[in-house]
């Protein structure tokens, strides 16, 4: 059988293992191919993995396959029609497209596998890649606590976190949780922003020092110490969070064990011969969901 990998648009921590895993094990009994779209010139380029080594290779090794942009035009991919079976690896938007693409390439079946920093994958409650991006941020917070802490200020720190537009509310949410922070949704009303005003007033009445406010790039950072609370005495300074850096290169043992279910899946996908489908991930374990 000859087996074809795309991965479209992120490669977050845990895709490596992922893919280390499933090529090694295919590669006995089937041929496999890296497809990637080459965005310049909208055409499909091929790695074949039997000269790679990548049995012998590390684990962790770097760029096992690279990144594909999506495209709108889908004529782009017909040539995929040449595989027996692909195997679709991206965020959610690339559900929707390989949903589309099994009706273009007739025979080949089609897998799509979740991953996302962002963990909005329909039906999945854990998307590959999550935990250790969420580890990331949560520590890079935590690095600037411990800095502030030895630091005197005039007026008390708001450290305002912000997040690029991608990011969903409940990445917002749970970023703000563990780090004891607030949140300033995208879509605020004036109510928000007085909840915000006391809740912030009271902590620094108490004596705090800092505190931590989680928004998105949808605000503009100025707006807030200049327009929004502008009647509070802070000292304001705002960390971006490099979505690039969410996707390090050492995924944590939730994302290793993911990763690893996940090729489990896949190979059994694969040599049991089963239809097109999704797989996701519910109640700690890897489900095939077929067309």
């Amino acid at each position: 059988m000859h087996i074809g990998i795309i991965n479209f648009e992120m490669a977050p921590a845990g895709v490596n293992q992922l893919l280390h895993k499933v090529i090694s094990e295919l590669l006995y009994t089937h041929t496999v191919t890296g497809v990637r779209l080459d965005q310049r010139s909208g055409v499909l380029t091929y790695k074949n993995f039997a000269e790679e080594n990548i049995s012998g290779a590390f684990v962790d090794f770097k760029n096992v396959l690279q990144l594909s942009p999506l495209s709108e035009d889908l004529s782009v991919y017909d040539a995929l029609g040449e595989f027996d079976a692909i195997l679709a690896i991206g965020p959610q938007q690339v559900a929707s497209m390989v949903e589309m693409l099994r009706e273009r390439l007739g025979e080949t079946r089609c897998l799509f596998i979740p991953v996302s920093i962002y963990n909005n994958v329909e039906g999945t409650d854990l998307s590959l890649g999550y935990d250790t991006a969420l580890n990331y941020m949560i520590e890079s917070i935590l690095r600037i606590r411990d800095t502030i802490d030895s630091l005197k200020y005039p007026n008390p720190r708001l450290l305002g976190v912000q997040l690029g537009a991608k990011a969903p509310k409940h990445v917002l949410d749970e970023v703000a949780l563990a780090v004891n922070g607030h949140v300033l949704h995208h879509d605020f009303d004036d109510g928000d922003v007085l909840a915000l005003k006391t809740k912030l007033q009271k902590e620094f009445a108490l004596g705090h020092t800092h505190a931590f406010l989680l928004f998105d790039e949808r605000i503009a950072a100025e707006r807030i110490p200049n327009e929004l609370l502008v009647d509070i005495a802070i000292d304001w300074k705002t960390h971006g969070i490099d979505e690039a850096l969410c996707m390090g290169p050492d995924p944590t043992a939730q994302d290793r064990i993911i990763a690893m279910k996940l090729a489990g899946a896949i190979l059994e996908w694969v040599e049991n011969n089963r239809t097109g489908g999704k797989l996701l991930f519910q109640a700690k374990e890897a489900q095939l969901q077929l067309d």
